[in-house]
């Protein structure tokens, strides 16, 4: 799949700032954007915790999100990975929050994968959303 591209993207090769190792990469067509977990300061992505701290943070799948073009997003294929400590694919299932804003953004479900704990690439389903309405 797009392991070995993500793996080979020169941005893996870069440190993103502060050294984050949660990495998404977008395919739309021929073209590729990569996000990662990061801190900003825009109030569009400030949210209020429960405990009443406020949020001020990409997530790597809405960093990559807000890369593409809003008249592509429709047709992005959304790859989510975390390496760990020792340099392995690991767990890196969207959060409730991040998955929420890829299927409002019009991602399609079936479109977005991420890795488990053994490094595997495993697609959502129709049932995670599930979850989503729960909350």
């Amino acid at each position: 799949m797009y392991y070995d591209k993500l793996k080979k993207h020169p941005a893996m090769k870069q440190t993103p700032p502060g050294g984050h190792r949660h990495f998404a990469l977008a395919k739309v067509g021929k073209e590729t954007y990569i996000g990662w977990n990061n801190y900003k300061t825009r109030p569009q992505i400030s949210y209020l915790k429960e405990d009443g701290y406020i949020v001020k943070m990409y997530h790597a799948e809405t960093h990559v999100l807000y890369k593409i073009p809003k008249n592509k997003r429709k047709k992005a294929k959304i790859y989510v990975t975390r390496m760990s400590k020792r340099g392995c694919f690991t767990y890196s299932k969207p959060c409730h929050g991040c998955l929420f804003t890829l299927i409002e953004q019009g991602v399609k479900i079936q479109n977005i994968w991420y890795t488990d704990y053994s490094g595997n690439w495993v697609q959502m389903k129709q049932e995670d959303l599930g979850e989503i309405n729960a909350k």
